[in-house]
C-alpha cells in the first residue's frame, strides 16, 4: 500500500515539474501590493499572495473552498493558488528555494521542514504568534512543536496531523477466531498475534505485510523503547536496537506470517491504494497511514473483503512511540506581504467553516475544538471518526516530537528500505546490513 506521502527527491532536483495553477493567476514568486512591515505580521490583509500545496483533485477542491471562504471574508486579497502532486511539488519548491523565490505561503511537512530552514528560506513565525497575528492557542503543544526547526524557532503552523498505525481486517480476524488488538497492546503481543494467525487464515491471506523496511514502524519502535531517532544530526539509537528490530521481522517472514520479500518489493511504495494487498483482502494487517482508512474501506467494499479498522502501533517499555507527521503552512523569507500571509495562515488553521470544508483531508485538524466538532458531527463517516479518535489517543499519550535534521529523506526513505531489502533477499546478514546502514546514514546526515 502506498505509504503516507513522503518526499523522494534530492535537493536541487529540477526535472519533471508538473504544476497546475488551480485558482486565479496573477502573481509570480512572492506577492504583490502588500507589505513586509512588521515581522509580527500585524496589519491589514490586502494585496496578493501566492499559496502552494500538494494534493490530488479532492484536496484541490477542498483547498479552493477554504480559499473562497477566506476571500469572502477578505475581499481585498487576491490569492494565487498553485497545486501539484506530492513529488512534483517538492521538486518545484526546491528549485524555487534555490532561487529565493518561494511562494509567499508554501505548504510544509515536518519531515521536510529543516531542508528549508537550513537554507534560511523560511521566516520564523514566533513574533507573529506573540503579536496575535497567528493564533496557536488551540493546538496541543506536542503537535505545535512539530513545526519547529533545529534552532527551536517556529517555522510551520501545523494544520493537519497524520500518523501511521496498524490497519487490520476485522472480518478476517473474527472469522479466524483471533482477538482484535486490545488497548495498549505490546510488540510481543503483536508478533504473537501475527504468528498465531498464520495457521488460521484462509489460503492466499497473509497475517501481515512485510513491514521491516517501512521506516515509519521503526521510528515508533525506537520511541517506544525510550530511544531517540536522532541526537542532533546523528542517529540516536544503537546498532543492537536496529538489529533486534530487523531480526523480529525476519523471524516473522521466515515463519510465513508475512508476505514474501518479492511480493513486498512488487507492491512497492507507489501502488494505488485500491490495488494494495490490504484493500484486496490479501493480508490481515499492515502498517498504514491512519487517514487511508476511509479510502481503503471504500476500495475493499468493491471486492466484498470485509470491515477494516485502524489502531496505534504497539506499546514498548516506554509507552506508545507513535509520532505525528504534521503538515502545515509557512511564510517564505522572500514574502513581501507578511500581514496577509499571516492572516491567511491564521484563517486556514482556525476558521470553523474552513475546517469543515477541508474535513481533515491532510491528517486530523490540529485545533482541538475543531477536531471535536468533526468527531461529533453526525455527517462524519465512521471511518473518518475512527481515524480522528486514534489521533486523539496518540496525542493523549504525549506523542513524541522529533526534530528531523536535513538529510532525513535520503536516510529513512531510501537507505533504510534498501538495507532491509538486502536482508530479506538474502544479500546481507542482519549485522552486515546494520553496519552498512549506519555508515551510509552518518555520511548522509553530515552532508544534509
Amino acid at each position: 500500500m502506498r505509504p503516507r506521502e513522503t518526499a523522494r527527491r534530492l535537493l536541487g532536483l529540477t526535472a519533471g515539474l508538473t504544476v497546475a495553477v488551480v485558482t486565479v493567476a496573477g502573481c509570480n514568486g512572492t506577492s504583490q501590493g502588500g507589505s513586509t512591515q512588521g515581522q509580527g505580521g500585524k496589519g491589514a490583509a490586502h494585496g496578493a499572495i501566492d499559496y502552494a500545496w500538494w494534493g490530488g483533485a479532492s484536496r484541490n477542491e477542498k483547498t479552493n473552498a477554504v480559499i473562497s471562504l477566506y476571500k469572502k471574508a477578505h475581499p481585498k486579497v487576491k490569492i494565487d493558488g498553485q497545486s501539484s502532486d506530492f513529488d512534483a511539488y517538492w521538486e518545484k519548491l526546491n528549485v524555487e528555494a534555490a532561487g529565493k523565490n518561494l511562494p509567499c505561503v508554501p505548504q510544509m511537512q515536518a519531515r521536510e521542514l529543516n531542508d528549508y530552514t537550513k537554507r534560511h528560506t523560511l521566516m520564523p513565525l514566533d513574533k507573529m504568534v506573540k503579536s496575535g497575528a497567528i493564533d496557536v492557542s488551540g493546538i496541543p503543544k506536542n503537535v505545535l512543536d512539530t513545526g519547529r526547526g533545529t534552532d527551536g524557532k517556529l517555522y510551520m503552523i501545523p494544520y493537519g496531523a497524520a500518523y501511521d498505525g496498524i490497519m487490520y481486517n476485522k472480518t478476517i480476524v473474527t472469522k479466524a477466531g483471533l482477538p482484535t488488538p486490545p488497548t495498549n497492546f505490546t510488540w510481543d503481543w503483536y508478533t504473537n498475534w501475527l504468528t498465531q494467525a498464520k495457521a488460521k487464515l484462509p489460503k492466499g491471506v497473509a497475517a501481515s505485510n512485510l513491514d521491516g523496511g517501512n521506516a515509519d514502524v521503526f521510528i515508533s519502535y525506537t520511541q517506544s523503547q525510550g530511544a531517540s531517532l536522532f541526537k542532533g544530526d546523528k542517529l540516536g539509537f544503537s546498532k543492537s536496537m536496529l538489529a533486534a528490530y530487523w531480526n523480529m521481522w525476519e523471524k516473522l517472514r521466515k515463519s510465513g506470517a508475512t508476505i514474501s520479500a518479492a511480493a513486498q518489493a512488487d507492491q512497492g511504495t507507489d501502488t494505488p491504494l485500491e490495488q494494495s494487498f490490504m484493500a484486496q483482502g490479501k493480508v490481515m494487517s499492515a502498517t498504514t497511514p491512519g487517514n487511508a482508512l476511509e479510502d481503503a474501506q471504500n476500495a475493499i467494499n468493491g471486492v466484498k473483503g470485509g470491515k477494516l479498522a485502524i489502531t496505534t502501533h504497539p506499546f514498548g517499555s516506554s509507552g506508545l512511540g507513535n509520532v505525528l507527521i504534521t503538515s502545515g503552512l509557512s511564510i517564505s523569507a522572500n514574502c513581501e506581504n507578511v500581514p496577509t500571509a499571516a492572516s491567511f495562515i491564521n484563517f486556514f488553521t482556525n476558521d470553523a467553516k474552513g475546517a469543515h470544508a477541508f474535513s481533515s483531508d491532510n491528517g486530523a485538524v490540529t485545533v482541538t475544538k475543531l477536531l471535536d466538532a468533526q468527531i461529533n458531527d453526525p455527517k462524519t463517516t465512521p471511518e473518518k471518526k475512527e481515524e480522528l479518535e486514534v489521533y486523539n489517543e496518540i496525542v493523549d499519550h504525549k506523542a513524541p516530537v522529533i526534530v528531523y535534521p536535513s538529510g532525513y529523506t535520503s536516510v529513512f526513505v531510501d537507505a533504510y528500505t534498501r538495507a532491509y531489502q538486502d536482508i530479506s533477499f538474502g544479500r546481507k546478514t542482519v549485522a552486515q546490513a546494520v553496519d552498512s546502514f549506519f555508515k551510509e546514514a552518518d555520511a548522509d546526515l553530515q552532508q544534509g
